[in-house]
């Protein structure tokens, strides 16, 4: 079959008007190039030079000659993908993708473009499915690649303002590697071959010119089979969407900068696979930019709202936690919390009244203190059981970030509330020996800067106590031994 017939001209814009077409210099960005202007196209050649290599200065010269000859437009970008590699602790791969991708984008913003082509080919959606599958996918990442895509569902933080319309179309997503190969032959053009396509340092070289060889002996049509598979799961996945959409509606409850809430006996009534469905759309309306959420992330979250451990909080991933408040469940940021931007910024210690009382901190908020025996019925704060044994166990069911519990006997007779002070050090619960710093800590779990020198730290005479809203002391927690709890809680004015 003539290979123009092979591409998908509704994803195209009509012919006249602009389009920028990415063209390496290699046989499937050429063959991309070829069929562009046998269907009447007049694209922007536009080429991103890496700057990876030696002789990529003079293979961009090659490819601008070649636009030159057939009087085309020449975009040249070059990018440093090593310094983006170094600075966000990327692979250079994904460096490099970003800086692609924004280099196109600019390009096609610069001529007035609304559509890039790639020259993506069959054998790349292959080992697109394969990578993702290996990498534990959901139908997201196992469909592949779509003909047709908004740029700004890439979420790439490279992109530019007024990239956001711009449509990623993929021409040649039915071609074969070896069919590109051959019309650039019979067109006459030589590509340019690319060592670093050959490097099986890089993941997905290693799928290329290993793995995928070694199924092929298992099923020589292994690639057909892959691609096949992407094309059935990507209707799937589109049904699935449709009826995730009317789940999350049904389980949401409301969202907040910085966190989504869910009903959580909704959302557990939900069949399993619009479980997984409404949390992948809900971390990726916090996480943008998060590629790959894997099934082991969606498994452990479902886990979590299942049965929550006696922490009521869970690392999830790239910086966010799931919590369980009252009946729902929140997926948030890790120094989220309600609130959280009036929380009082202390400047001078604030001493908590013991063994119970309530103090005024600032900002509407108030600190209550409440000591009980183990023997105690109701309290405030939640239930204390008969048996000093079962304490532990009753106070896992309270999940306030704003309220903690600890061993009273050895906490002492004096605490307060006091801001950050250079050399504060906490070993966190869980813990069992040594310690870290305040400050790490709050880096590590994403504290803005601006709240850290003034947040609230609950002392003794000796230790911190308790981070408020983020950790606790381990030394300090409620244990089986444990004869008189000590409750601390922060209440918000609302």
């Amino acid at each position: 079959m003539d290979p123009i017939y092979r591409v998908p001209r509704h994803i195209l814009p009509p012919a006249g008007l602009p389009l920028a077409a990415a063209v390496s210099g290699g046989a499937d960005s050429l063959c991309l190039l070829g069929l562009l202007l046998d269907l009447g196209h007049r694209p922007v050649v536009a080429h991103v030079d890496h700057s990876l290599r030696p002789e990529s200065a003079a293979e961009a010269a090659q490819v601008g000659e070649l636009a030159q000859s057939l009087g085309l437009e020449f975009a040249l970008a070059r990018v440093q993908p090593r310094a983006l590699a170094a600075a966000r602790k990327w692979s250079l791969e994904e460096a490099s993708r970003h800086l692609r991708y924004g280099a196109l984008a600019r390009t096609a913003v610069q001529y007035g473009a609304a559509h890039i082509a790639t020259g993506h080919t069959a054998d790349d959606q292959a080992e697109t499915v394969l990578m993702h599958f290996l990498r534990g996918s959901g139908l997201a990442g196992l469909k592949g690649m779509p003909y047709s895509t908004p740029l700004a569902e890439l979420h790439l933080p490279t992109l530019s303002p007024g990239s956001g319309k711009l449509m990623l179309v993929r021409p040649l997503l039915d071609m074969s590697r070896v069919e590109t190969e051959a019309y650039c032959a019979a067109r006459g053009w030589t590509p340019i071959f690319d060592p670093s396509n050959a490097d099986t340092s890089f993941f997905r070289n290693r799928l290329r010119h290993e793995l995928l060889p070694e199924l092929e002996k298992y099923n020589p049509n292994i690639r057909r089979v892959l691609t096949r598979t992407a094309a059935v799961l990507a209707a799937d996945y589109e049904a699935l969407q449709a009826e995730t959409g009317r789940a999350w509606e049904e389980a949401l409850d409301h969202t907040e900068a910085g966190a989504v809430y869910f009903r959580r006996a909704a959302l557990l009534a939900l069949p399993l696979a619009y479980r997984r469905g409404v949390l992948r759309r809900a971390i990726a309306s916090l996480r943008p930019d998060l590629r790959d959420i894997d099934f082991g992330t969606v498994a452990r979250a479902l886990a979590f709202a299942e049965a929550p451990p006696a922490t009521g909080k869970v690392d999830l991933a790239a910086g966010l936690c799931l919590r369980v408040q009252d009946d729902r469940l929140a997926l948030c940021e890790w120094h989220y919390a309600p609130g959280v931007d009036d929380l009082p910024q202390l400047s001078e210690p604030v001493r908590l009244p013991l063994p119970l009382g309530i103090v005024s901190i600032g900002s509407g908020w108030r600190a209550r203190t409440e000591t009980r025996e183990g023997k105690s019925e109701v309290s405030d704060f939640g239930r204390l059981r008969e048996s000093p044994d079962s304490i532990h166990s009753e106070l896992e069911h309270k999940h306030d970030i704003w309220q903690a519990f600890f061993d009273a006997d050895a906490v002492g007779d004096e605490i307060m509330l006091r801001p950050r002070r250079p050399g504060d050090r906490l070993q966190p619960i869980g813990m069992e020996a040594g310690s870290t710093k305040v400050s790490d800590l709050m880096i590590n779990l994403k504290v803005p800067s601006a709240a850290r020198e003034g947040w609230p730290l609950l002392v003794n005479g000796r230790d911190v106590l308790w981070v408020t809203g983020l950790r606790t002391h381990h030394d300090y927690r409620i244990t089986s031994d444990t004869r008189r709890v000590l409750v601390v809680a922060l209440e918000h004015p609302e």
